[in-house]
């Protein structure tokens, strides 16, 4: 299962063997087994609530709703703001 599902897309590009989506529209799972990092100088968005195993925010996160980190570790560097 993929962490995240473009609807409309317009580019995707591969990264370290992660899928990065830029779209109009995207989908996220409500809950993320796999590790989650945001490096420095990255923007993203998630639509809760949703609950991560790990998370690790380097860049800018920003949560609609409610996050969970349900048995990892959650570690932040940057900036993580649940609106």
């Amino acid at each position: 299962m993929s962490l995240l599902k473009v609807i409309d897309k317009k580019a995707i590009e591969n990264v370290n063997g992660e899928n990065y989506h830029h779209g109009a529209m995207f989908v996220n799972s409500n809950s993320i087994t796999n590790t989650v990092t945001l490096n420095t100088n990255e923007n993203g968005f998630m639509v809760g609530p949703v609950s991560v195993h790990t998370l690790t925010v380097n860049g800018n996160l920003r949560v609609v709703d409610s996050l969970t980190v349900s048995t990892g570790n959650l570690t932040i560097a940057g900036d993580l703001r649940i609106v």
